[in-house]
């Protein structure tokens, strides 16, 4: 059941990411549609810098100027790398958010199978404790009555019935549990293949991450001042 719950969640997480790739495309096309140099760097930068992007700042030996020099070919030219950079920074931080939010579900589970498992321990040593107490109670009780002739024998017998019919139910609960925490052992046991692939995610996440930084870096040190 965790195995299925988990496999579920990671399915939603890729369709949740597919769908925030198309939604950032849209964004980058219109903002390309506006084709004004100096407000597409400005503006595709704050896009991403909302989306948690680092943004490496320029520093220029001067302000920007205006410039109506350019003709409609050279803008044309100039958009044409710029629309395919935004493009391709869409897809990036598309992948990156899916590579993140499957890390999250691993970190997730692998938290919730500790928490677990404390919890059985926990739950197990107490309901021991009060199997020992109750045979203790019950134990000191009999033997009280042993010591006086005068208990009629049938009280003897329902105090006993009632002292068993306790630790039985109890002792049931007990191989519950147990079985349980078995059960959980193995999903415990797995966690090695989970602690694998998380450890993979997040080299690959690194990776990313540093190719946003480089591309960016590119991009803003290689854009046209107006």
């Amino acid at each position: 059941q965790f195995e299925l719950s988990l496999s579920s969640s990671a399915v939603s997480v890729i369709e949740e990411a597919k769908k925030e790739l198309n939604r950032e495309r849209e964004a980058v096309s219109r903002i390309l549609a506006q084709r004004d140099g100096a407000k597409f760097v400005g503006i595709i930068l704050e896009l991403y810098c909302r989306a948690g992007v680092f943004i490496p700042v320029w520093h220029g030996d001067g302000d920007l100027e205006d410039s109506d020099s350019d003709t409609d070919t050279e803008d044309k030219e100039d958009s044409e790398p710029q629309e395919e950079f935004g493009l391709e920074l869409a897809e990036l931080n598309s992948e990156i958010n899916i590579k993140q939010k499957l890390i999250d579900e691993l970190e997730q589970s692998q938290r919730r199978l500790h928490v677990m498992k404390q919890q059985y321990e926990d739950k197990l040593q107490q309901l021991m404790a009060r199997i020992k107490n109750t045979q203790d109670e019950r134990d000191k009780v009999l033997a009280s009555y042993s010591g006086q002739n005068n208990q009629p024998s049938e009280k003897v017998r329902k105090v006993k019935d009632e002292y068993e019919r306790k630790l039985t139910d109890m002792q049931k609960e007990l191989k519950r549990l147990q079985s349980a925490q078995r059960e959980h052992v193995k999903l415990l046991r797995n966690q090695s293949q989970h602690e694998s692939q998380l450890r993979s995610l997040k080299s690959d996440l690194n990776e990313m991450k540093k190719s946003k930084v480089l591309r960016y870096t590119w991009q803003f040190n290689n854009t046209p001042r107006f």
